[in-house]
């Protein structure tokens, strides 16, 4: 599904060139759970910006589904970014005034369905991740790892190609990342939903079919559990 060759990635500021990717090479299958590590700094989110079509300046080739995709135009981008990518970010990106609902159908309306039709794909969703009940609260009224559980209902509301999830536990506590650990897992099981994980967490790494560790722009190791 995802194929990176040789990619490079350089920031210029005034006269320093910052060098954060360097000949990253790599590949993710359909329905492989795959974990990118590094500390802070690594290039593991430069990495995730290229993954999930929201970079196209670099050096190298991205091929998704056997196409290359750095040539094409920002609307294109934004067309496959759409329906390809489920995002899950650390701190949940979800809307203070929108309901539960109202957040997760957003990939349904970006892609023209109407209100009317997406009450039961919502709900649908909110039942894999486990809060069904939650469908007319605000976020303000969840708790962190219920927030999360909105945020993945809404990645994968839309039925993406994969989920591409930044950090996903670092704003909760150990047991409630343990918990939506679980879904993700559970969704890349039964689901066969491909998952594409970037953390800082190796702790994290037993949930993940593959393992790339990023080590100062470098994909240092790789292995397959």
């Amino acid at each position: 599904m995802i194929e990176v060759r040789k990619v490079n990635k350089t920031y210029i500021t005034g006269e320093e060139k910052l060098h954060v990717l360097k000949d990253v090479s790599f590949e993710v299958h359909e329905g492989e759970f795959v974990g990118i590590m590094g500390e802070s700094g690594s290039g593991k989110s430069t990495l995730m910006n290229i993954i999930g079509f929201m970079d196209n300046k670099y050096e190298g080739e991205y091929l998704f589904d056997g196409k290359l995709t750095k040539n094409e135009n920002d609307d294109k981008l934004s067309h496959i970014r759409n329906r390809a990518v489920g995002f899950v970010f650390q701190n949940f990106n979800l809307i203070d005034n929108y309901t539960v609902r109202e957040n997760v159908e957003l990939p349904l309306l970006y892609a023209g369905l109407t209100p009317r039709k997406t009450k039961k794909i919502v709900l649908e969703a909110l039942e894999s991740v486990g809060i069904p009940e939650k469908i007319d609260k605000y976020p303000t009224q969840l708790s962190g790892g219920q927030k999360q559980r909105v945020a993945i209902a809404r990645a994968i509301v839309h039925n993406p190609k994969f989920i591409l999830a930044d950090e996903p536990t670092g704003a909760l506590d150990s047991a409630t990342s343990r918990e939506i650990m679980e879904i993700f897992k559970k969704l890349n099981i039964e689901n066969k939903t491909t998952v594409v994980m970037v953390t800082h967490d190796r702790s994290l790494a037993s949930y993940c079919s593959k393992v790339l560790f990023m080590v100062d722009g470098n994909l240092e190791e790789r292995f397959d559990l």
